[in-house]
């Protein structure tokens, strides 16, 4: 088995990133208690226990959404790695999405990939 840069799998004494966050979400501390540094774990394991753990953009989804919805195309320009256009672009699209999956699919071309 490959361990690649977005695996979701462990591999003996290593895990990308991903998997890391992934078997957190799952809760399934145990199995990633063993490929991160204790000190990192540590923090981990208290900001989970305290609610402050965020799995995914997604958490955030309706914040965004309202928060973009309500921007100006310049506020929007504005925004880190907007550029080019993009900012019409999303001010265009979001008005007709319920989710970022959908705005990002609405806005990505081959000038702006979903990346």
């Amino acid at each position: 088995m490959d361990l690649g840069y977005h695996s979701e799998e462990i591999m003996g004494d290593f895990a990308s990133g991903t998997a890391i966050r992934k078997y957190a979400v799952d809760r399934n501390f145990y199995d990633i208690d063993k490929v991160m540094p204790k000190v990192c774990y540590d923090i981990l394991e208290e900001a989970i226990k305290k609610g402050h753990y965020v799995s995914g953009i997604e958490c955030y989804q309706k914040e965004i959404m309202f928060v973009l919805r309500n921007m100006t195309v310049a506020q929007i320009a504005n925004l880190p790695d907007v550029n080019e256009g993009l900012e019409n672009a999303i001010k265009n699209a979001v008005n007709s999405c319920n989710s970022l999956n959908s705005l990002m699919e609405m806005v990505k071309t081959k000038r702006y990939t979903r990346n």
